[in-house]
């Protein structure tokens, strides 16, 4: 209800609007290697991590699994790049904030509502940061990748 509401705000006052896909990396790995109760761990640290991140405003859901997603309104698409650096900064800091087996990482991406196309809709947009953040978990694949501790 509430997203749907900003949603609408944005539209009828022409302001930007943009939808922010998710990913914790490597839950199925951590869940195999370190067990459920830990994944779970890192599930609700991703999820705090992104809170912290977003601003007054901007709305956060799980959608299940591993994916999250947020509706961010007044981002405009010149600080989306400021926006996930700010994200990343975070989850490296949540990552440091208690010792763990693994390194806490997030994948991202952002895509805006374009007023003008009549045919678009919140969920195009939303596969849109889908596609983006996959193509920013492929580039960044040598130094997001979960990297599990272990003691000799």
């Amino acid at each position: 209800e509430t997203s749907k509401k900003q949603i609408e705000l944005a539209q009828n006052q022409g302001k930007p609007l943009a939808v922010l896909f998710a990913d914790l990396n490597g839950l199925k790995r951590i869940n195999d290697e370190l067990g459920h109760e830990e994944g779970d761990r890192a599930i609700k640290d991703a999820a705090d991590t992104l809170r912290n991140s977003l601003r007054p405003g901007d709305i956060v859901a799980r959608l299940g699994g591993d994916e999250f997603v947020a509706l961010l309104p007044d981002l405009r698409p010149e600080d989306s790049d400021h926006f996930i650096e700010r994200l990343a900064r975070a989850t490296r800091q949540t990552g440091e904030d208690r010792e763990r087996a693994y390194r806490l990482s997030l994948s991202a991406g952002v895509s805006f509502m374009d007023w003008t196309r009549a045919d678009q809709t919140i969920e195009d947009v939303l596969v849109e940061a889908d596609q983006r953040m996959y193509t920013r978990k492929r580039a960044s694949a040598g130094t997001s990748f979960l990297r599990l501790v272990r003691s000799a």
